[in-house]
């Protein structure tokens, strides 16, 4: 690369500027962009040109002095001090953090003397390869300069042209490209996220082609390829609408040349030389089919596909020099998280090492949607035609799952997304442990198979990520999970989540439930970033005792609201029981789908759902991705594909087309539709938000009434909407409102605190008033006769209300709020059987009045036939799920028994 200062580029249109000026430009707006990110947090005390030190990541193929040169003096002229900046390599970056990961977590001694890398970028244009060694257990060196051959994803994407230019022919295809050059990317963009999604085991591959594509085909040829179905003669594809449909093995073909190129090139370093770890990273390396390949062809040597580039840039910036790492104790003891969301889960693990160093640090996955990376996946999961045996989960789901529908096999399979909601009830709602879940296909399971299923798929997947952080393998043994649930559920679904987690593989006691907006909370409280609230300088982590703030976690499908107070000892209490509702980001969805209904019908919008699951699928995958711009400030129009198979299923079905009802419906100033491209006018597109932030609005109001509060902390990933965060900050303009950058990830990190440190949260506020049912002596005139009861005991009044704790009562986390006595009223009683109900007034009387049922336990009290076997109950409602202990008085004995929700 010639790398002289007056070295020019062309852009995409053939025009050309000093290449000095462009990479100037480009780093100059990503320095820019941080500083806009952080003075979102109010910075007071953050002086950015002072305390920012910088590490731009460059390809090793740019190792040489004067290219590196360049960069820096690019740098410069973008704003950055020389004494605040460095510049590494991509292969360096990954190396470093690897090895500083295994050493840190290793149990005997980290990474030994001697142990050797060869180093793989796979990327998009070039294959680079390096050696390293570790020198010390600390230390790196390299052992060879950096080779490199050209060979990357772009071969794929060649060679997926040449086929279509097959198709189209090449006239055609090249007037595309000049022409209609936001359609070409479009496409590109699909050809992108087929490539990530594509796997050996994939069955066929549905490319979405764009309707100009096809109408320049019949300009040019005189013949329609729109709307018929044509088939190549070896089947290798089918054209079907807009859909071209490919087999397995035409789509394995793109990939051939590229694939064998590099384990080509690998071979060749590993013939002459023996290594220990073979580290890949890259575009190319993303790609599932590459990855199979690579640990198929060499299965004798350990294959480490590693993604964090920044991780390792982070760790030189704070070291300065680039070839020591400072190791850290080795760590025994692994915490887990598993966020399971109604739209989105995910999980993150820290070892014992990263919580005395950092308590915000944390390892997790990122989840691959084919065209971006995200922090987690949606929440869907499809099982085998057994019912029993996980095909995917997430992003595999949706795209395996749209691979059976290609192939019509998808009917024999089950596909659940988005059913967390199922458990969020109200009290008095019961859940059992047969309730069924129904699929997108209408056909049922039961509920708790598959929530298990779930949870032991991500089970899994920690664990796998979590040996490759080890020399060595770690055991389910040693981590301890966290599941996260809404702070607004019953009991029965947090005993229906511990259970679903049993069966998963996870042991009891080796499983804790946090609440979700605590978990948030404790994360906050642990942010380092300084963020200034009520211009006072303090930072979120230096709260004063006596200070509070909110907690609005707003989630996919829930909204958390809840109160905590800063602690003398540092830790929290909440000072308002949480509460909530249904009015997450799903909300929003249902309003943009009764639009949709109300234009084309229920019937129809049915049909469509029924007939092409894909094409529904992609519809919500598009509107999720549009939901997300959509901005208070922003005036621009929302711009969105509509499925052609919804519009030709309406055209079909009516006498007219869907063009002609939009545009004499109350939505024709506010809908536009071209040819499959809808255009949706910002006030429609904003009005979808416009119940669920109202309701939200409306239960933070109630909560403020009585409470003074210092901040807003918004929290889950919905609270990532400019719509919610406007309306927040308007609405208590008086009050600071502060959004964590990882608003979608601050329960994850804050579940890991809790693991390690359980006893952060030292009060809680009971929502209802608990109690049990018990018996009491009859008195009449008091008493209803429609309660008298006989017993050995004497006339007796049932339903009684035993009252333990109260509504909005403040209880100490860890410890039993009362102790009561109970006694047989039988004398051949063998159990004392105890029934708890829960109240949303504070003294009910009865338990048929105002009470709901919410559980039952049983305590063993021996064979003897006498009435004088007392039994002291203590209940303790403090703690995320209800712990009983009970005594018996005469013997001694212990018991520990659970309250059952679900029976």
């Amino acid at each position: 690369m010639n790398t002289e200062k007056e070295v020019m580029l062309q852009d995409e249109m053939g025009k050309s500027l000093p290449a000095l000026t462009v990479f100037s430009l480009v780093i100059r707006y990503l320095r820019n962009d941080m500083q806009s990110n952080i003075k979102q947090l109010e910075e007071k005390s953050f002086d950015f040109e002072k305390d920012v030190y910088f590490v731009i990541i460059v390809p090793a193929l740019l190792q040489e002095s004067r290219e590196i040169n360049l960069v820096t003096e690019a740098a410069l002229a973008a704003g950055i001090d020389a004494k605040m900046i460095s510049v590494s390599t991509d292969i360096d970056a990954v190396s470093i953090f690897y090895q500083y990961s295994a050493s840190e977590h290793n149990r005997s001694s980290g990474c030994s003397s001697g142990l050797k890398y060869l180093i793989v970028k796979a990327g998009a244009v070039t294959t680079d390869i390096m050696k390293h060694e570790v020198a010390q257990k600390d230390e790196l060196k390299e052992v060879s300069t950096v080779t490199s051959c050209k060979v990357g994803t772009t071969l794929v994407d060649e060679a997926i042209e040449e086929f279509l230019i097959k198709i189209f022919r090449k006239d055609v295809f090249e007037e595309f490209k000049a022409t209609k050059r936001f359609d070409f990317i479009g496409l590109k963009d699909e050809i992108e996220v087929k490539k990530h999604n594509f796997a050996t085991d994939t069955s066929n591959v549905t490319l979405k082609l764009p309707v100009s594509l096809m109408e320049l085909h019949r300009e040019f040829t005189g013949k329609s390829i729109e709307y018929q179905q044509r088939k190549s003669p070896s089947n290798d594809f089918s054209l079907i609408s807009d859909k071209l449909r490919l087999n397995a093995n035409i789509f394995m073909s793109f990939f051939d040349k590229a694939t064998k190129q590099v384990i080509s090139y690998i071979q060749s370093e590993l013939s002459n030389e023996k290594f220990d770890i073979l580290l890949m990273f890259g575009q190319f390396t993303e790609l599932p089919v590459l990855r199979t390949a690579v640990e198929s062809v060499f299965p004798n040597i350990r294959v480490v596909c590693e993604s964090d580039i920044f991780k390792g840039a982070f760790i030189i910036g704070n070291r300065r020099r680039p070839e020591r790492i400072t190791k850290l104790a080795p760590a025994n003891i692994m915490v887990a998280a598993i966020d399971f969301g109604t739209t989105y889960s995910g999980w993150a693990f820290s070892f014992l090492s990263d919580f005395k160093s950092d308590r915000t640090k944390a390892s997790a996955r990122k989840w691959h949607s084919g065209s971006t990376q995200t922090d987690k996946t949606p929440t869907c999961i499809l099982l085998r035609p057994d019912g029993k045996t996980i095909e995917a989960f997430g992003y595999d789901a949706e795209n395996r799952y749209r691979d059976l529908i290609d192939s019509g096999e998808h009917e024999k399979y089950y596909y659940f997304r988005r059913f967390k909601m199922l458990l969020n009830k109200k009290l008095g709602e019961k859940i059992n442990r047969e309730i069924t879940l129904e699929d997108e296909m209408g056909r049922s399971l039961p509920a708790l198979d598959i929530f298990a299923l779930s949870i032991r798929f991500l089970k899994e997947d920690v664990l796998k990520a979590g040996d490759n952080r080890l020399i060595g393998q770690i055991q389910v043994q040693d981590v301890h999970w966290v599941l996260t649930v809404p702070a607004i559920w019953t009991d029965g679904a947090k005993q229906f989540m511990r259970e679903a987690a049993i069966k998963a593989g996870i042991e009891s006691r080796k499983l804790t439930i946090a609440l979700e907006p605590e978990a948030a909370s404790i994360y906050c409280r642990h942010l380092s970033i300084e963020a200034t609230f009520n211009y006072t300088g303090a930072s979120v982590s230096s709260f004063k005792p006596g200070t509070r703030y909110m907690i609005l976690d707003a989630g996919g499908g829930t909204i958390d609201i809840t109160v905590h107070e800063v602690n003398e000892d540092d830790g929290v209490k909440e000072v308002h029981a949480a509460c909530g509702g249904s009015w997450g980001g799903t909300m929003v969805d249902k309003e943009f789908e009764a639009v949709l209904l109300d234009l084309v019908g229920e019937d129809i919008f049915q049909r469509f759902k029924t007939e092409n699951m894909e094409d529904y699928l992609e519809l919500w995958r598009d509107f999720e991705i549009k939901k997300r711009a959509i901005s208070p400030s922003d005036e621009s129009p929302v711009r969105m594909r509509l499925p052609i198979t919804l519009i030709d299923l309406f055209k079909n079905e009516k006498t007219c087309t869907l063009n002609t009802v939009i545009n004499t419906s109350k939505y024709a100033n506010d809908i536009q539709l071209n040819g499959d491209k809808m255009k949706m006018s910002a006030e429609l597109s904003k009005s979808f938000f416009r119940h669920s932030i109202d309701n939200t609005i409306c239960y933070a109001r109630s909560t403020l009434k009585d409470i003074h509060v210092t901040a807003i902390l918004m929290v889950g990933g919905y609270s990532e909407s400019p719509m919610l965060q406007q309306a927040i900050r308007s609405t208590f303009a008086d009050i600071e409102v502060v959004v964590p950058l990882e608003a979608s990830f601050s329960i994850m990190k804050g579940a890991l605190i809790f693991g390690h440190f359980p006893r952060f949260i030292t009060k809680r506020v009971l929502k209802y008033t608990y109690g049990i049912e018990t018996t009491t002596a009859f008195v009449r005139g008091k008493h209803p006769e429609s309660k008298r009861v006989h017993a050995d005991t004497g006339d007796m009044c049932d339903k009684i209300f035993d009252k333990h704790v109260e509504k909005s009562q403040s209880v100490k986390v860890g410890e039993p709020q009362v102790r009561k006595s109970y006694i047989p009223v039988y004398k051949q009683q063998k159990q004392l059987g105890f029934s708890v109900y829960a109240s949303e007034i504070p003294n009910p009387e009865y338990t048929d009045q105002n009470c709901y049922f919410v559980g039952k336990m049983f305590v063993d009290i021996g064979d003897e036939s006498d009435l004088d076997r007392e039994v002291m109950v203590a209940l303790t409602f403090s703690d995320t799920e209800i712990v009983v202990e009970a005594k018996e008085k005469k013997s001694g004995k212990e018991t520990y028994a659970a309250i059952d929700f679900l029976g």
